[in-house]
């Protein structure tokens, strides 16, 4: 029907709802209109979601196992050189490598927040009060269709 509409009004009718048009243009005055599929945006928000938590997750497990590599060595090295200084970069690293394990037990408890509100399909309300607005005959008959 809409297509039978867009003729009889001159004009292009419009994309289906899952795809969208690019204009190109090509040398000289050619232009050609490429219809281009585009995928759901949630879908694309769920995988760069997970794409990040990956990410996220690797970075601060390879900060963390470098990190008490480096404890080790500098435990060495501070027993050697019996230096206060020696040991103060010691008590840094390891409360560095201590917040960085931190982070990445809050990035776990963030992630499944996370996709527990992306997985949601509808919020849940709770209704406390319902009020009809109409006869008994129209409250029935909307009991009998929805039951």
């Amino acid at each position: 029907m809409l297509d039978s509409l867009s003729k009889s009004l001159n004009i292009e009718p419009l994309p289906q709802a899952n795809t969208f048009q690019e204009v190109t243009t090509s040398s000289g005055a050619n232009t050609d209109i490429v219809t281009v599929e585009y995928k759901d945006v949630l879908e694309e928000k769920i995988i760069d979601i997970e794409e990040d938590y990956k990410f996220s997750r690797s970075t601060f497990r390879n900060i963390i196992t470098k990190g008490s590599l480096a404890i080790d060595e500098i435990n060495k090295l501070a027993k050697a050189l019996d230096a206060p200084r020696a040991y103060e970069v010691l008590a840094i690293m390891m409360k560095t490598v201590s917040e960085t394990t931190k982070d990445l037990y809050d990035l776990q408890a963030k992630s499944k927040a996370l996709n527990v509100q992306t997985n949601q399909e509808s919020p849940q309300i709770a209704i406390e009060k319902a009020v009809f607005v109409g006869s008994t005959t129209d409250l029935l008959k909307k009991l009998k269709t929805s039951g």
